[in-house]
């Protein structure tokens, strides 16, 4: 017999819609995936109500084209919290599902994990065969892993394994098995840090709350070991099978977060943000709802991971702005963690060496248990930090001379120094000293800025981009000048002023391009004078 099935599409409309399947009730579940016609669009859209065909005439609903899942595909749980971001947010549901869905999904992929290739020992070689050095080093690392090794993790470990495991599988030392593919595990863990008494307070007091709803704020002064904190409380939800979901304010934090984590437990990580490839974040979402997953990692979007088994929420840099998406759905990550882990019942832990007002606000009325580490980690002292007057700093590249002397005496020495400035790009003003016409963002009337190596002005607030005036629009004027200091300004005056030290920029400019952020910290890490 034939239902009714209401399904939420992505679109402005803050409304549901009826369609009729010719299936059976019984063969539709809340929570699957629908492909329907929607005017002249085809659309996918969630199930998220299926009823009996009623008295109401239905010659006039739309059939179901195509029925995706064969069963639930979004937890109760997600299913829940999403709606209820509708209704707090006061966006359409439809488009709150969409934003809570990896991109394959949400066009229409199949549910199901991507395999790879495991590698498990099947037998010692014969006394009689040659076992070449790499043939032997395979060996031995499978012993180890009694469950297999992807080749993914074999060439991480001891480079190209390729012909080496050809002879072994001749030889039938090694067997091959398609398995679930995992996260690239990492095979020399380090040793547990020595904790402060501080800190294993801390953990201590996020422990006592397992299993029931509680909000910490972890508020520690810079270098206090906080995610040290994180890891070691990780380390007993991981070791109870529980899963873990961290949420960080930027992608460009990410590389050096998980590998912290990665090196500390034996985890099955992911991540999870706008930078990891569609069919990446499909598997590292589909990991974490099959509760292979242990720890998931990631920006905003990623609160809306579903967990199997959840166990701990935990957000760093909670006060940071980021978490507030500022387009399309325009929601809180932190608020909506929050409301997730009192909906899960479990604890979640904030963050923060400058925790904001409102979390602030939150331990004063006692809803929130203050955690305080307010000595550095490992016995270091704090920075000794000196302020210098901005009039003592060039005009051309807002270098003083004090600071290129610092700058110099440390390279000197084989150390590296680390410039922060708050701007990218060239400059900020763009001007004509002619008629004082000003670079102005013809759509928002914020100051257009200069980007000299793409030869662009960039509109920072609302994302117009102009090619770079030659002449000055209003009076023809060839000179124009621009003002301020930049990313780009001081990688300049850099590279001028120290020609034989490499200088690199980090900004969303230089960073655009896969791995690139990873590169240069694996460049930093090198140790060298830069």
């Amino acid at each position: 017999m034939s239902c009714i099935v209401e399904i939420a599409l992505s679109c402005p409309l803050r409304q549901t819609f009826d369609y009729l399947s010719d299936d059976p009730a019984e063969n539709w579940q809340i929570g699957m995936r629908a492909s329907v016609s929607f005017g002249s669009r085809q659309l996918i859209g969630i199930v998220v109500a299926i009823k009996p065909i009623a008295e109401k005439a239905v010659d006039k609903l739309k059939k179901i084209d195509q029925q995706i899942d064969k069963q639930s595909f979004l937890p109760n749980e997600i299913m829940q919290l999403v709606q209820w971001v509708s209704r707090y947010y006061h966006h359409p549901v439809g488009e709150c599902f969409q934003t809570a869905l990896p991109k394959r999904l949400r066009l229409g992929d199949p549910d199901e994990m991507q395999t790879e290739t495991y590698w498990i020992l099947h037998q010692q070689p014969d006394s009689t065969s040659k076992t070449g050095k790499k043939q032997q080093q395979i060996i031995d690392l499978l012993e180890d892993y009694p469950e297999g090794l992807s080749e993914k993790a074999l060439r991480v470990q001891l480079g190209n394994v390729k012909s080496s495991l050809s002879a072994l599988v001749q030889q039938n030392v090694v067997a091959a098995r398609q398995y679930v593919a995992l996260p690239v595990p990492c095979l020399e863990l380090q040793q547990q840090v020595l904790l402060n008494n501080q800190q294993k307070q801390s953990i201590e007091t996020i422990l006592g709350s397992k299993g029931q709803f509680a909000t910490f704020l972890l508020q520690g002064i810079t270098g206090s070991g906080k995610t040290e904190v994180y890891i070691e409380a990780c380390r007993e939800f991981v070791e109870n099978q529980q899963q873990v979901l961290v949420l960080i304010p930027e992608i460009g934090l990410t590389t050096q977060f998980v590998e912290r984590f990665r090196h500390s437990l034996n985890a099955n990580i992911v991540v999870i943000n706008s930078s990891v490839s569609d069919n990446d974040r499909k598997q590292a979402w589909l990991l974490a709802r099959a509760g292979k997953a242990d720890i998931i990692i990631g920006t905003r979007s990623a609160v809306f991971t579903p967990m199997i088994n959840p166990g701990l929420i935990i957000i760093d840099e909670e006060h940071d702005s980021s978490y507030k998406q500022q387009d399309g759905l325009r929601y809180h990550a932190r608020n909506v963690a929050l409301m997730r882990a009192k909906s899960l019942n479990i604890p979640i832990v904030l963050g923060s060496a400058t925790p904001s007002l409102e979390t602030l606000y939150q331990v004063k009325q006692q809803r929130y248990q203050l955690l305080e580490l307010t000595e550095r980690a490992g016995g270091a002292s704090l920075p000794k930090v000196a302020l210098l007057a901005a009039q003592n700093a060039s005009e051309n590249n807002g270098l003083s001379s004090s600071l290129i002397k610092a700058i110099e005496k440390h390279i000197k020495q084989n150390h590296q120094v680390l410039l922060f400035i708050n701007r990218r790009g060239f400059a900020p003003v763009l001007m004509c000293h002619q008629c004082h016409w000003q670079a102005n963002c013809r759509s928002c009337d914020a100051k257009m800025v200069v980007h000299q190596h793409q030869n662009r002005l960039f509109c920072h607030h609302c994302g117009l981009i102009q090619i770079l005036p030659k002449n000055c629009p209003e009076c023809g004027n060839t000179e124009l000048k621009s003002y301020g200091v930049g990313t780009e300004k001081i990688e300049q005056a850099l590279t001028a002023i120290f020609k034989d030290v490499p200088v690199l920029r980090i900004d969303r400019d230089s960073t655009q391009r896969v791995n690139s952020f990873a590169n240069m910290v694996k460049q930093i890490n090198q140790g060298h004078a830069a």
